[in-house]
């Protein structure tokens, strides 16, 4: 059941990102305009650009700060994928000045939405795995402790019932040996 009730979260929790993710993209291309004048978009270009570099430079450098263990480190295709950014954006500023067709410039601005989508997908799938790592070290801190706790009342139980069968002893009389036998605990 557990397995088959985590399955329909994570069903449910791809198609919530990937409804949102197009709800966004239907806004961008309804509400966003790209310039007309070549300075214009020109200067787009620059702005995605840096904002590839900056965005693989961020992502690079968390993950080689945060991750101290294997799991989930750094992702080779989303940094292949900030480097065809790069590349995209930076041809595009080269070639502005060409009257390339705006979809060019909505193809590499989704492009660029699409990688910080899955980048930030990322970062939180990071945070969920060492959330619950987390809470299974504390978990085991809290077993250990409670075994420990449990071995020592176990040890006293055993120290009064050693005392008790000691007193047994001391009060019956020698001939009364099966009785003896009888009130005293076996460990």
């Amino acid at each position: 059941r557990k397995k088959e009730s985590g399955k329909g979260r994570k069903f449910l929790y791809w198609l919530f990102g990937l409804v949102f993710y197009g709800l966004l993209l239907w806004f961008l291309y309804r509400l966003l305009q790209i310039p007309t004048d070549m300075t214009g978009k020109i200067g787009m270009e620059i702005i995605l650009f840096v904002l590839s570099f900056l965005f693989l430079g961020i992502y690079v450098q968390s993950f080689t700060m945060i991750s101290l263990k294997n799991a989930l480190g750094v992702n080779p295709f989303l940094i292949i994928g900030w480097a065809i950014s790069l590349t995209y954006h930076l041809i595009l500023w080269l070639t502005s000045s060409m009257g390339l067709n705006n979809y060019y410039y909505y193809g590499g601005i989704i492009y660029s939405i699409t990688l910080v989508y899955l980048t930030l997908l990322h970062f939180l799938s990071y945070f969920s795995f060492a959330k619950r790592e987390y809470e299974h070290k504390r978990q085991e801190l809290l077993d250990k402790k409670n075994r420990r706790v449990l071995e020592e009342e176990i040890n006293s139980i055993k120290e009064q019932v050693i005392h008790l069968s000691s007193l047994v002893e001391t009060t019956l009389p020698e001939e009364k040996e099966e009785e003896k036998e009888s009130l005293c605990f076996k460990f």
